[in-house]
């Protein structure tokens, strides 16, 4: 069946228009731009009237294989989950709440070599056409992030280095708080063909402002070392942050944490070692 999402990528982006005009075409026309060999396939590309109005179909280029949906009623929430939990600007989540239509770019096949940071780079690039063509944001639903156009004006994507993971990944609570304590994780390091990372802390009080602060330290350090050696941390190893010492302890399990599944996994981590200080606890 050639249905309009495909079952599964390699990365996702979508773009969102305040208007409903065509945006496909003039995107397809600049795809020389960035590619020596492009193939449209008019004849693979289907016009969809129920139970949504959509476009959509392939193209290849230079070894890359892509999906393009079109949705000229906007993004549909089966596509584009709730955004009242995601860390947003104003800007963004207006936008969001205003568009008219959106375009869906998928990437479902990227040629050999090159680093997933590579590959993160190309897509992104393509993503940034639509700015060109007028979008008014850029969401990446794996990562729970999203921006308003001019939150990307300074931002050149094919230079982004593994610093800059937090354009694509989020972070956040994950589940239900359990006797005074809940998860946190990272959303979206499978875009950078990583496993997320999680970790289980105190709910709330001095004792969990403490512990948010340094898991927030453990997330935004771990993915660029990570994402700069294209590497993979092993259970039991230490990771040393200033005067703390965290231990990654194992992997989330789907069914004792469903909250916490990811693509291609999450890595579970704890507190083994602060200096001068008291040592986490066990992760339960």
């Amino acid at each position: 069946m050639n249905a309009p999402v495909p079952s599964s990528w390699l990365l996702h982006g979508v773009a969102l228009f305040s208007d409903r005009k065509d945006h496909v075409t003039p995107f397809l026309a600049r795809l020389h731009e960035h590619f020596s060999e492009v193939a449209v396939p008019e004849d693979a590309w289907t016009v969809q009237e129920t139970p949504r109005p959509c476009l959509f179909g392939p193209f290849a280029a230079d070894g890359w294989q892509w999906r393009l949906l079109f949705d000229g009623q906007g993004t549909p929430g089966i596509i584009l989950p709730a955004v009242k939990d995601w860390m947003i600007s104003e800007a963004a989540a207006a936008a969001i709440q205003s568009h008219q239509s959106a375009a869906m770019l998928f990437a479902l096949k990227a040629p050999p070599g090159g680093s997933p940071l590579d590959r993160v780079r190309m897509f992104c690039k393509l993503m940034w056409e639509w700015l060109r063509l007028g979008a008014s944001a850029i969401v990446w639903p794996a990562g729970r992030k999203a921006y308003a156009r001019q939150e990307l004006r300074a931002v050149d994507p094919m230079t982004l280095r593994p610093d800059q993971f937090e354009l694509l990944v989020g972070m956040g609570p994950a589940g239900p708080t359990n006797e005074g304590r809940r998860w946190l994780r990272t959303f979206g390091l499978g875009q950078f063909e990583l496993p997320d990372l999680a970790c289980n802390v105190a709910a709330q009080g001095i004792e969990g402002d403490a512990q948010l602060e340094r898991v927030k330290n453990l997330f935004g350090s771990v993915p660029p070392y990570l994402v700069e050696g294209n590497s993979l941390l092993r259970v039991g190893e230490i990771v040393t942050l200033g005067d703390e010492e965290w231990r990654v302890a194992g992997w989330a399990d789907e069914q004792t944490h469903p909250f916490l599944v990811s693509d291609l996994g999450t890595q579970l981590f704890e507190l083994a070692v602060v200096t001068q200080a008291v040592s986490g606890e066990r992760l339960s």
